[in-house]
């Protein structure tokens, strides 16, 4: 399951397309996201936050060329949690997002 989702003037959060893919593969982004530009066409502003899963970069990049592709915060922490703990990292890293 993919989502698309906006954020609003008020910082509220919602759906604007989802669907079901048979595998996060490059061919089944590459259709979402042909899908969401068809709805949503190419706005100033732009910003497309991703898992960084292998494959998407490359897709954003080609149906949304030239907008601003950034790594969820989630993702990010997950990972910088692999090789940094401790309380510094704890208490400063989500309130610095």
């Amino acid at each position: 399951l993919v989502a698309a989702c906006a954020v609003d003037a008020h910082s509220f959060v919602f759906p604007v397309a989802y669907s079901v893919l048979e595998t996060e593969s490059e061919e089944s982004w590459t259709w979402f996201l042909h899908n969401l530009r068809r709805a949503i066409a190419h706005p100033n502003g732009l910003v497309i936050h991703t898992d960084a899963c292998k494959g998407l970069e490359v897709v954003v990049d080609n149906v949304f060329p030239g907008v601003e592709h950034r790594e969820c915060m989630r993702h990010l922490a997950a990972n910088f949690m692999k090789k940094f703990k401790g309380k510094v990292y704890t208490n400063n890293l989500w309130p610095a997002s």
